[in-house]
């Protein structure tokens, strides 16, 4: 018995061996092309046919069997292959039948690889691929085109097109054409219309069999009719696919429609920027530099002839920070839909803020697909307006430290607030206008609360009020002459966009269905307030009560903040004016390259070094110079990207974008395009995190206490920071006994839902048995913990799953009683 034992121990490593040898050379880096390859024979003297497909590429290991292959569309599991050698991988192709019937083009496509030795055990994990976006692609969404002028729009197509036969592909072509709404195309409207039929005309492109992967091109013509409004200057190339009679994958393609913005007059953008940063200093689009000391909710950017708005929220820094006030929220506002992110900062001069203690609270409504677009990198989000007005924020110790907003030509002499009146000129001298008049004031205070938001225009509130103000309906370009059934399609690839009137006002498309980070379109929530808490609240949305979140709100403060109650700001530790201005010089020196302030129009060193010494002034110490230089980098990379699109001789965006990235990487990973790429292993918006570092967990909503009456409590949010989306859920049931927790089955692992860099979901499965056996009069609940890899798990958070009709409960200290009216 004891050799048999011992042998079957010696196997036992033997095979452990082998696996743990194999997984540690397992370096499968799947990547996806688009190919085309033979198909079925429709016609014999044309030869086989030929059809686009997916390959997943990479290469082979040595001392490997067989693979698995899985593919996946938008996230969705589309087909997976089990156990294919190498040398049969061809059988692995994504192909038009796996798909064509439940997606259409675009579409992002991703391949996931998995190895197995000879004794078909799993030797390795799925490696994944990047994500390939397959289809119709414009190199850019919106373009500028001066009267008079044109402008070429520029597509990348991603996926070839088919074929009928071998011998004739050389002629195998497929047909886009420009299609116009039935609103614009027959001058009429119906109120009542909830979607869009467009009919096709006969301009356009084609793409080529043997030249797919080459960009196709439209001629745009913009013409005016002077007048004055943005809503008669801004149209959209909608672009349609004919119906093929091979593959079928380009059939009713969605393609990304691209927006022109015709102008009348050229005007100079280059350097007008707004921003918020730090403690807050000002910058407004045409330059104009103040600071301000007051708290509360105040409009930063506000369209004239559109329901477009940016408010800010500003709270207190800390009792440390003297004269100091941060930017602790932001909102921006499109008709009824609000994007909105407010942090746990206090407003009051005397709260102390516990930075970093709590992740802020973000929502969307999305009431309109076109509303705006909301793009997150981490902890970094931009959004972009109908108007092309861009805002981008970041998310960083309970603060909001930097907000950029660039305007676009359509906000000339369009937009008020604290940015201040974007003139036409550039001049500065018209930029501090109060509210509701044509005063110009030298006075800061006095503009500054002029722009205070009212309690009727209030975002930062439960509900805030959001009144309709029914858009125009989009206007498209349209063909500047059609082809005929022989003509070469590519010939007839000019559009005009002429802009001859307004749109009627008739079509109200909302879209309730849109999912938004928090909220759809209708403020249908239960929210109450937490206890033992002043400004602390708690949100149940209707359609999923087990999406709770904590969320923070502070009564506006309606009148102008009282610098007498402020300790007047005095130099500290050590500090004082030549020391602070030696080191702002020389940390912003190194910091940031000198071929910034070189090369990037309107930015001078100079501006940020008086905000540097005002900040060490005020904290009495260096916190905030990291921020100025992210303000700096986000200034740089909208001014480079901008000058690269309004003139394509420029060099600027190839001199300074691989030093726009934040803290340069880290030395952990490659900026490109003033975006980190990091390297294996490293994460994060800098790559200033290792995937063996768990993430940083905060708390649970509710404090973790999950009431089965108001809730399914299947699963729950946790609040925190997550430098990757993909983050692991570890959790552990448990039953209180005698305030102890009671252990009933082993831990279980799942993928947890990425909501955004502050928060993620996990799902919570009760084993079979105590479902069976439930019962009331007992509290129960999970140990949760999250990892990056798997391995490496973070602390314990705790969630108590209870029945407040028999009980109540507490998760700090872990403890239920029973209640005496519970019958059971």
């Amino acid at each position: 018995m004891a050799s048999a034992f011992t042998f079957s121990v010696r196997i036992l490593f033997i095979l452990s061996g082998i696996i743990m040898t194999v997984s540690s050379q397992l370096m499968i880096i799947p990547v996806v092309e688009a190919d085309v390859t033979t198909g079925p024979t429709i016609n014999s003297m044309l030869g086989p046919s030929l059809e686009p497909v997916f390959r997943c590429q990479f290469v082979e290991l040595p001392d490997i069997f067989s693979y698995d292959v899985v593919w996946f569309i938008n996230d969705d599991l589309v087909v997976d292959f089990k156990n294919i050698t190498y040398a049969n991988i061809q059988t692995t192709l994504l192909k038009p039948s796996h798909w064509t019937s439940i997606y259409r083009l675009n579409i992002l496509v991703r391949c996931s690889v998995r190895a197995r030795n000879e004794y078909f055990i799993q030797t390795g994990p799925f490696h994944k691929s990047e994500i390939y976006t397959a289809g119709l692609i414009p190199q850019k969404f919106e373009y500028n085109v001066q009267e008079g002028k044109t402008v070429t729009v520029r597509y990348n197509v991603t996926v070839p097109i088919g074929c009928f036969g071998t011998v004739i592909s050389s002629t195998c072509h497929h047909n886009f054409f420009l299609s116009l709404p039935e609103y614009q195309d027959r001058n009429q409207c119906n109120a009542s219309t909830s979607y869009l039929n467009f009919n096709q005309y006969y301009c356009g492109f084609a793409i080529n069999f043997d030249s797919w992967k080459q960009p196709v091109e439209l001629v745009v013509h913009g013409r005016t009719s002077g007048l004055y409004d943005h809503t008669d200057r801004t149209m959209f190339i909608h672009i349609e696919s004919a119906k093929s009679m091979t593959s079928g994958i380009w059939d009713y393609a969605s393609i990304p429609e691209v927006k022109i913005v015709v102008s009348d007059g050229e005007y100079n953008m280059t350097g007008r920027q707004c921003h918020s940063y730090n403690d807050p200093h000002i910058r407004t689009a045409d330059g104009t530099q103040f600071d301000t000391t007051e708290q509360g909710e105040f409009v930063l950017y506000r369209s004239k002839r559109g329901p477009y708005a940016v408010h800010v929220f500003f709270g207190s820094c800390g009792t440390d920070t003297a004269l100091a006030s941060c930017n602790c929220g932001i909102a921006i506002k499109n008709n009824q839909s609000l994007f909105l992110v407010r942090t746990a900062c206090d407003t009051g001069s005397t709260a102390k803020i516990n930075i970093g203690s709590s992740s802020p609270y973000i929502e969307r409504r999305n009431c309109d697909q076109s509303s705006m677009i909301i793009e997150e990198y981490g902890n970094f989000y931009q959004v972009t307006l109908p108007t092309g007005t861009e805002i981008e924020f970041y998310i960083s110790d309970g603060f909001i430290p930097v907000i950029n907003i660039k305007p676009s030509v359509l906000d000339v002499e369009n937009t008020d607030g604290l940015c201040g009146f974007i003139s036409s000129d550039g001049n500065t001298y018209d930029d501090l206008i109060q509210r509701d008049s044509r005063l110009i004031t030298t006075d800061v205070q006095v503009f500054v609360n002029s722009w205070r938001a009212s309690s009727e225009e209030e975002l930062f509130v439960i509900e805030p009020n959001l009144p309709i103000i029914y858009p125009f309906l989009k206007q498209y370009c349209s063909c500047t002459a059609e082809a005929s059934a022989v003509d070469n399609l590519d010939d007839f690839n000019s559009l005009q966009c002429f802009l001859s009137e307004s749109m009627v006002p008739c079509l109200e498309i909302q879209h309730s269905h849109f999912k938004s980070f928090e909220n759809t379109c209708e403020p249908s929530n239960t929210i109450r307030k937490k206890r033992s808490s002043g400004n602390q609240y708690v949100k149940f949305p209707v359609s999923d009560p087990d999406d709770v979140m904590d969320i923070y709100w502070t009564s506006n403060i309606t009148d102008a903040f009282d610098l007498q109650i402020v300790p007047q700001s005095m130099w500290k530790n050590g500090w004082n004016w030549k020391k602070a201005r030696t080191e702002c010089e020389q940390q912003l020196k190194i910091r940031i390259s000198p071929d910034i302030f070189t090369f990037v129009p309107m930015l001078t060193i100079k501006d940020y070094i008086e905000s540097c010494i005002t900040d060490i002034k005020s904290a009495g110490d260096t916190r905030f110079m990291k921020d100025t230089v992210t303000a700096i980098q986000l200034f740089s990379k909208k001014e480079a990207y901008r000058y690269n699109s309004m003139n394509d001789l420029s060099m600027l965006f190839q001199r300074v974008h691989t030093v726009l990235c934040v803290d340069n990487c880290n030395g952990k990973g490659k900026c490109i395009s003033g975006k980190c790429l990091c390297n294996d292993g490293y994460i994060g918006i800098s790559c200033s995190s290792h995937i063996s570092i768990p993430p940083h967990v905060l708390s649970l909503p509710e404090d973790g206490l999950c009431d089965s009456v108001h809730r399914p409590c299947k699963k729950t949010n946790i609040h925190g920071e997550f430098y990757s989306k993909e983050v692991i859920c570890k959790s552990e049931y448990f039953i209180i006994n005698s305030g102890r927790k009671e252990y009933k089955a082993s831990n279980s692992t799942s993928k947890a839902l990425y909501r955004n860099f502050f928060m993620v979901s996990c799902d919570l499965v009760v084993p079979t048995n105590e479902v069976l056996s439930e019962n009331a009069t007992h509290g129960k609940g999970f140990d949760i913990s999250l990892s990056y890899d798997g391995i490496h798990f973070g602390r314990t958070l705790i969630l108590v799953i209870f029945d407040s009709e028999c009980m109540s409960c507490s998760s700090r200290p872990i403890y239920c009683q029973k209640k005496r009216k519970c019958g059971k």
